[in-house]
């Protein structure tokens, strides 16, 4: 099992020259400044690490190493140097906090990680109670409480046990051995030492991290104030309007169900107060990647997503940062009737939505309505409902038209030849041909790059 951690160590290190960074938020990947950012950082610790190691197998290898064993013991105690690379896990933590989208969730992982980090700290500190005992085995703590013939087990227990209690938690009975006037062995002094410090450390991290602890409790109970609240106005609102107990039992479960849901789909859509110490062309760059993907979905935008041209870039930015607005929807909620005119075409980003043409019901998600308001004008044909808390992005026609028609190249894409040898592939007037062709329906999809392939959901 040694040899598994050795080895294990060894390509940790040599993975390491070549693993990338990020400098200033920007990914590093070449392998001269990965190896020069190492070699500043995690080398002389690894180096130092591994030469432990290697010293210990040479040393166990030799017959004589009875001579050496306290040696060996002291070596072995300072191969707990290589818990510091439990330092780098934090990035991994940060990264599954990343993945957490609902701010309950949120506060609760972040009280798991107070939790888990005390447990941490008392293991550590227990592996280093203990670990004093391996260099002065005539006189140490277990040894003094006739604790020598128990099992590993029941030392580790006890040493955790005592490691809790330097923090508040409990008392024990074990102590550090006093030092006699006479006696010179190093782990007496350093079991005195080390129980001192953790001692004076406890006060430090038990207040902090009661403090951190209260203040995500605190955050919590606002959290849910907000609920209560809410729920406790409803209750009142039933009991003054004489509302039949049926039928209030039916809305405030309803309402218990969707509360949720709809808070963390508000969390998702909405903009960050950070947002506003961004400068302007890095808040659009951020826009256009949020919304690439709903974008895509849209033939004539994703046909602009392929160009690198700036002025392209420039109004694409400007269509993602000022003219896709976001809305959350409850279960019912109308997005359009038939008859209406279009003012903006919407994209089904979130949830399920249901689409009635002509007394026929379709289920639908994920999908662009209306797209051809932005080519011609348009009246709703069908009626659009959210049949559960859903999310909506919607494109303004007259923002949308004015944009592209901004630069030259945007707007002949759209409305003219793109040069002269191409034959004439002018984006509306053959999405509006390709229209009149088709079923009139709100959810009709003529992609262009498929040269006039017609299909209608």
């Amino acid at each position: 099992m040694s040899w598994v951690a050795l080895v294990y160590w060894n390509l940790d290190m040599f993975l390491s020259f070549v693993t990338g960074y990020y400098n200033a938020g920007v990914l590093i990947l070449d392998v001269r400044q990965t190896s020069k950012s190492y070699m500043r950082s995690w080398f002389p610790f690894d180096l130092g690490l591994l030469s432990i190691e290697w010293v210990l197998v040479a040393i166990t290898a030799r017959p004589e190493v009875i001579k050496l064993s306290r040696m060996v013991r002291s070596l072995r105690f300072l191969r707990l140097v290589r818990l510091g690379h439990l330092s780098k896990a934090g990035s991994f933590i940060e990264q599954m906090e990343e993945q957490i989208t609902s701010q309950v969730a949120s506060l609760r992982y972040s009280l798991a990680k107070i939790v888990l980090r005390l447990l941490l700290i008392n293991h550590l500190i227990a592996c280093l109670w203990y670990g004093l005992t391996t260099i002065q085995e005539d006189t140490n703590w277990v040894k003094e409480h006739g604790l020598q013939n128990q099992s590993p087990g029941y030392l580790y227990a006890t040493s955790l046990h005592w490691a809790c209690s330097q923090q508040g938690v409990g008392q024990t009975n074990i102590e550090a051995v006093t030092l006699p006037e006479r006696a010179s062995g190093f782990g007496l002094r350093s079991a005195g030492i080390f129980s001192v410090l953790v001692a004076f450390g406890a006060l430090m991290i038990f207040s902090s991290l009661l403090s951190a602890v209260s203040a995500l409790m605190a955050n919590l109970q606002k959290l849910s104030d907000g609920e209560i609240e809410q729920f406790r106005a409803l209750k009142r609102f039933f009991a003054q309007n004489s509302i039949d107990t049926d039928l209030a039992q039916r809305i405030t479960g309803f309402l218990q169900r969707t509360f949720k849901a709809k808070t963390d789909a508000k969390s998702a859509e909405g903009p960050l107060p950070m947002w506003n110490m961004l400068s302007k062309p890095l808040q659009a760059e951020l826009e256009l990647q949020r919304h690439k993907d709903c974008m895509e979905h849209l033939p004539f935008l994703k046909q602009l997503l392929q160009h690198d041209s700036s002025h392209i870039v420039r109004v694409l930015r400007a269509v993602a940062a000022s003219m896709m607005s976001h809305s959350v929807l409850a279960d019912g909620d109308v997005v359009f009737v038939a008859g209406y005119i279009a003012r903006a075409c919407c994209f089904m980003s979130g949830g399920t939505y249901s689409y009635t043409l002509r007394e026929s019901q379709h289920k639908v998600q994920r999908l662009w309505a209306a797209e051809m308001s932005l080519w011609t004008p348009w009246v709703h044909q069908g009626d659009l409902i959210s049949k559960n808390i859903s999310r909506l992005i919607s494109l303004e026609v007259t923002d949308f038209c004015d944009c592209i028609g901004q630069t030259v190249e945007t707007r002949q894409m759209a409305s003219a030849p793109q040069t002269m040898g191409d034959p004439p592939e002018v984006y509306a007037r053959d999405y509006v041909q390709i229209l009149a062709k088709q079923p009139f329906s709100d959810l009709i999809a003529t992609p262009m790059s498929l040269q006039g392939s017609e299909e209608t959901l």
